[in-house]
């Protein structure tokens, strides 16, 4: 494995997505950013986009951007820097329908 070198191709196969693809209403968690330019990845980095982090898809809009929710702040991000970062999505929970809740008495 070529660390930092990888494909996007080999990404996809560990199950990684760029933030770009990620669903509305969907969260992930940030695995990488494969990006050389240090103005971009302190910009990220001040957005509090970075590995480790959670990141929920507010919504992909027409204009190319897309808007996340980071640490509950509303954040736009332009299509670019979004396919520079990897995450994994966190699965969907169900919400508990009631005939589901123990009815304790």
């Amino acid at each position: 494995l070529r660390l930092g070198m990888e494909s996007k191709a080999e990404r996809q196969r560990r199950g990684l997505l760029a933030l770009n693809e990620v669903p509305a209403g969907r969260q992930a968690n940030v695995v990488s950013v494969f990006e050389r330019d240090r103005q971009l990845l302190e910009y990220l980095d001040g957005l509090g986009i970075k590995p480790g982090s959670l990141v929920e898809m507010v919504s992909r809009n027409v204009d190319q951007t897309v808007t996340l929710r980071v640490q509950s702040k509303a954040v736009p991000l332009g299509s670019a820097a979004a396919e520079r970062v990897w995450v994994t999505l966190l699965p969907v929970l169900e919400p508990i329908s009631s005939s589901q809740q123990s009815r304790s008495s």
